[in-house]
């Protein structure tokens, strides 16, 4: 079964996603998460030093 066929078997009345959309905004929100990392660890190392 594919990817799709298995998410409009959970959920037919849900707007389509293609599997790149979806890791779009995975990748997005991962970088984001990421980016709020660096900026606490190096908050972190300033108020140390």
């Amino acid at each position: 079964m594919s990817f799709r066929d298995e998410l409009n078997s959970i959920r037919p009345d849900m707007k389509m996603i293609s599997e790149q959309e979806m890791y779009e905004t995975i990748l997005y929100e991962t970088y984001e998460e990421m980016k709020n990392w660096i900026k606490e660890d190096a908050k972190t190392k300033v108020y140390k030093n």
